[in-house]
């Protein structure tokens, strides 16, 4: 397939000028490879032209040490032009734009489902959307700032970052390219909704098929006659271990009844709790599979255009921004989030409990259940889980109260509006039987997983956002330290067969995948970690396990763990080998030192006392107090700790 190629005024000749965006899209192969060829013909002729081709990058957190270009291109990171002023003055508009997204005179295009906006539901999709095209597009300016360029060559699978792209360089540039075509982008967005169109149920007919499947869940796993007074909903492994260790406390303290409604994908694994589970599979799977919504996007683009164009007039690049993200809501996230809410909804109307307990409210999975509990009067609170960055998408609070690990998010919340009183800190009840840990733990784990005791272990955890090359290069790196073995953990809501095929063709008997169970007995095995970001990290520091940071460029915009003193970063592959390196030899002289905490930490992770569960139970007991149906209760225990 050609690329698009539009003419604009004449300009000096200069370099060529080649922007790869892989930052959201899946094909990231395919679009690096043709990136290669055209960087490979305009480096054989800026040789013969003395211009040599430059190469602007925008890549994912964790795209790997980045592949290889060839000789004589200038490639340069998106986010490695910008200044830490810049990123937070793009963090500061996109926050503020985000929300005049929803509620302006764009928020109409977003369909409402039960009541609840589906843009609201996405605050954090948009905020990330335009945050990452913000880098882009600041550190494009940048470039075009230094000076002419020939051509402009643009590689980018989402329509709405190569419209807005297309129109930013227009006029700079004597000539502009991309590919794939930015037509055929559209047409094959637009394709997707009439064949959508086509499989179409009614709305009608899906919302009862999603409620129905709920229903039926209820009945077969429910509390039976009994009405939950505190309703909590997961949707992660690790949330499922916050919410063991806050049921216990509620057990204990004679509250209850209790039910969990887990939307663990089924990849992660069941888990064991002391109150009443139904387990409803992955957000969004129960219902008809039915493109609803997505066959809707034809006819709304015509408004979005009415509506948003004139509104993007100052911005010109900002029309096709916006077009390109809501399509893609349309075409991916809207019918899985209008089941996930028929569900939700049912299960509130069935169960009526007190209380609605939750993760972080910023995930579309929670957002629903807040909602939804507010418009029925029932009052909802936000477990923290994760490490909070100082981002747009943590800045922001939709329950009514907060459990925070810190006073880290407090301190982002109420610097952004939101009433200090609304917060408290916690402290993370999944790290409460951390502060138990003995001498022994590292041997007794080792033993239930079968690892040599005098091997020097490495656990290298990763994400879900990490590509095959980004994985298999540390992997390398480590391996090429001698002896030592590594222990390989994918993220739990990763469902990639990507690690099982590693192991296939990389064949080891010094290396293991670790799918099954939680982080702790692995981070309790280990001599070290090597990860990006993760809350891994915390862990294996208040176990006194050393923490590389295998981070090759590029900022993650969460806490930095290098400069709370708890961790090492390393910025290329053969810098891993070297630390690793040091840190087997130190264990093995016995000068190893250990992670360094201190207050650092302490704003990381707030208290660890083993009673963050029962703190949180103490605000769940605030919360049933001030319920409209407390006084036909008897009375709950709060008791202050």
């Amino acid at each position: 397939m050609e690329a698009v190629v539009m003419l604009t005024r004449a300009r000096p000749t200069g370099p060529s000028l080649v922007v790869v965006d892989v930052a959201w899209v899946r094909a990231r192969g395919v679009l690096e490879w043709h990136a290669r060829q055209v960087v490979g013909r305009l480096g054989a002729r800026g040789r013969r032209a003395d211009g040599l081709p430059r190469v602007l990058l925008h890549v994912p957190p964790g795209h790997g040490p980045g592949v290889r270009w060839p000789a004589g291109a200038r490639v340069v990171r998106a986010v490695d032009r910008l200044s830490s002023s810049q990123l937070r003055n793009i963090h500061e508009r996109v926050f503020a734009r985000s929300f005049e997204l929803i509620r302006g005179p764009t928020g109409n295009v977003f369909p409402e489902v039960c009541g609840v906006s589906l843009g609201a539901l996405n605050l954090e999709t948009i905020q990330m959307y335009l945050a990452s095209f913000g880098v882009l597009s600041t550190a494009l300016d940048d470039l075009l700032g230094e000076g002419a360029v020939t051509a402009c060559h643009i590689v980018s699978a989402d329509v709405g970052f190569a419209g807005a792209l297309e129109r930013q360089v227009a006029g700079r540039a004597n000539t502009i390219s991309t590919w794939p075509p930015r037509r055929l982008l559209e047409l094959t967005r637009w394709a997707g909704s009439k064949s959508a169109a086509l499989r179409f149920v009614g709305y009608r007919r899906a919302e009862q098929a999603a409620r129905g499947a709920m229903a039926a869940l209820l009945r077969e796993q429910g509390p039976g006659g009994a009405r939950p007074r505190v309703l909590i909903v997961s949707q992660s492994t690790p949330l499922a271990q916050t919410f063991d260790a806050v049921e216990g406390a509620l057990a204990q303290a004679g509250i209850g009844p209790v039910m969990r409604l887990d939307f663990c994908a089924p990849t992660t694994g069941a888990r064991e709790s002391s109150g009443t589970v139904c387990r409803c599979g992955a957000p969004g799977a129960l219902g008809f599979k039915a493109g609803l919504l997505r066959a809707q996007w034809s006819d709304v683009t015509r408004e979005i255009r009415s509506r948003v164009a004139p509104a993007a007039s100052e911005v010109s690049s900002e029309a096709p921004l916006i077009e390109g993200l809501v399509g893609r809501l349309y075409e991916s996230a809207f019918d899985v989030q209008a089941r996930h809410l028929w569900a939700a909804d049912t299960a509130l109307e069935l169960l009526q409990p007190d209380v609605v307990v939750v993760g972080p409210d910023q995930a579309w999975e929670s957002q629903a259940f807040v909602q939804l509990a507010r418009r029925r009067g029932i009052p909802s609170l936000s477990v923290q889980d994760g490490v909070a960055g100082d981002v747009p998408w943590w800045w922001s609070l939709t329950a009514d109260r907060l459990a925070a690990t810190s006073q880290h998010l407090v301190q982002m919340l109420v610097r952004h509006g939101v009433p200090p009183e609304r917060c408290r800190v916690t402290g993370q009840p999944r790290y409460d039987f951390l502060a138990r840990s003995g001498p022994d733990d590292q041997r007794t784990a080792r033993a239930a997983l079968g690892l040599d005791p005098s091997t020097f272990a490495v656990l290298f955890a990763a994400q879900w956002m990490h590509g095959p090359d980004y994985v298999w290069g540390v992997l390398s790196a480590l391996l090429a330290v001698p002896g030592i073995h590594v222990m390989l953990r994918p993220h739990p809501s990763d469902p990639r067969d990507l690690w099982e095929r590693l192991m296939r063709e990389h064949a080891s008997n010094r290396m293991t995948l670790h799918r099954a169970g939680d982080s702790f007995g692995l981070v309790r095995a280990c001599d070290a970690l090597v990860t990006q970001h993760s809350t891994v990290v915390l862990e294996a520091a208040l176990l006194g396990k050393p923490v590389i940071i295998a981070d090759f460029g590029g900022r993650s915009g969460s806490a930095d763990f290098v400069e709370a003193g708890i961790a090492t970063a390393v910025r290329g592959l053969e810098e891993l080998t070297r630390e690793v390196q040091r840190l087997v030899s130190a264990a093995y002289m016995h000068t190893a030192k250990p992670a360094r905490s201190g207050e650092a930490l302490d704003a990381l992770l707030g208290p660890v006392d083993g009673r963050a569960g029962e703190r949180v139970a103490i605000l769940i007991a605030k919360a049933l107090q001030r319920t409209p149906r407390a006084a036909a209760r008897r009375p709950v225990a709060v008791v202050e700790r």
